[in-house]
């Protein structure tokens, strides 16, 4: 399932959504801050907001974590994920992000949809170089593989 709004511009039903997942939260340990998932410049522009980051404006201000911003970077713009397999997702974002500012020890990543953990996979091991120690991932929902294509 794609969460509704992702691409027709409706967040209102992206924050209906929100509210609903901020129920399912629990913290053994809470993280340093919250990461959302960074977009290209290009495609933010486009698009004109950052699922990710409204999903974690609102786990921010339910449960009082920072966001930040300055740690990952999108450098290069990748085409949608959306028909990718598993390789080809691996293959689209190799090298696509970068880390920029050195992150705290514990940091939870905030996506909208997981389907392959490509993207979610990439960013951790790429904090965990810079010298992250635990990467929790909060993803709005989880979809199904693609089927080979």
């Amino acid at each position: 399932m794609i969460p509704p709004g992702k691409f027709s511009n409706r967040t209102d039903y992206l924050s209906a959504l929100n509210q609903l997942a901020l129920k399912t939260i629990s913290f053994i340990t809470y993280p340093d801050c919250l990461v959302p998932v960074p977009m290209h410049p290009k495609k933010l522009l486009q698009r004109e907001y950052n699922h990710a980051w409204l999903l974690a404006q609102d786990i921010s201000r339910t449960f009082n974590i920072p966001i930040r911003n300055d740690i990952l970077y999108k450098r290069i713009h990748t085409r949608n994920q959306i028909n990718l397999s598993a390789a080809k997702r691996r293959q689209n974002l190799r090298n696509s992000f970068q880390c920029v500012n050195s992150p705290p020890p514990h940091i939870m990543l905030v996506d909208d949809v997981v389907t392959t953990g490509t993207t979610t996979n990439i960013i951790s091991k790429l904090l965990k170089q810079a010298g992250c120690k635990r990467v929790d991932v909060f993803a709005l929902t989880r979809t199904d593989k693609p089927s080979g294509k």
